[in-house]
């Protein structure tokens, strides 16, 4: 009788740990999915600013200043507004009460997320805002790194290691604002010289 309890405990113990195991792994998978998609759209405004700066550094063409702010100015509203949606998405991802480290990782993550909202509403009215360092973008990033580290699930069955990094990869070099990890802004220099600090 004693062993067949052992082996009932036993079962039902094993159970709890696949099932928790599984469903660690769907909720990982779902928050790195929806973060890719947050991801994305600060590449979009990042390949859209340097897009704009190139333009406007093109020897052929005469820069109009303020038609250049203007237009960065609209990236940077659309650009808020398109990180805006995605951060809501990563925030409305189901995630187990008790599974704190992924929800650590979550809040890290949407911090940096508003970071961006931060930086390009500011933008969005001031398109120097481009040419200015951007420090809690970047140290926001980079202190959710560990936390998305420690909230991978053993064995994960959908690549999750993998898309984490890839999410924190360090770009190649002069690969552009489109290649890595988007914490960076990378146009300062440029900017700066453009835009004279006055938009």
């Amino acid at each position: 009788m004693t062993g067949v309890i052992a082996f009932l405990v036993t079962t039902v113990v094993l159970g709890g740990l696949v099932a928790d195991w599984t469903l660690r792994n769907q909720e990982m998978d779902a928050f790195v999915t929806a973060v890719e998609e947050s991801e994305a759209q600060m590449t979009w405004a990042q390949t859209n600013v340097s897009l704009v700066f190139d333009e406007a550094e093109d020897p052929a063409q005469a820069a109009d200043t303020e038609a250049v702010a203007a237009e960065l100015r609209g990236i940077g509203a659309e650009g808020r507004d398109r990180i805006k949606a995605a951060g809501e998405q990563v925030a409305a991802v189901r995630i187990s009460p008790w599974h704190q480290d992924l929800l650590a990782a979550r809040q890290a993550y949407l911090k940096h997320n508003r970071a961006w909202q931060a930086y390009l509403d500011r933008a969005s009215r001031d398109a120097a805002e481009f040419a200015l360092p951007q420090d809690e973008v970047n140290s926001s990033f980079l202190a959710a790194e560990p936390l998305f580290r420690a909230a991978l699930p053993p064995f994960d069955g959908y690549s999750l290691s993998e898309r984490v990094d890839l999410i924190f990869a360090e770009p190649e070099p002069d690969s552009g604002p489109d290649s890595g990890p988007t914490q960076e802004a990378l146009l300062p220099a440029r900017g700066s010289d453009l835009l004279g600090q006055n938009s």
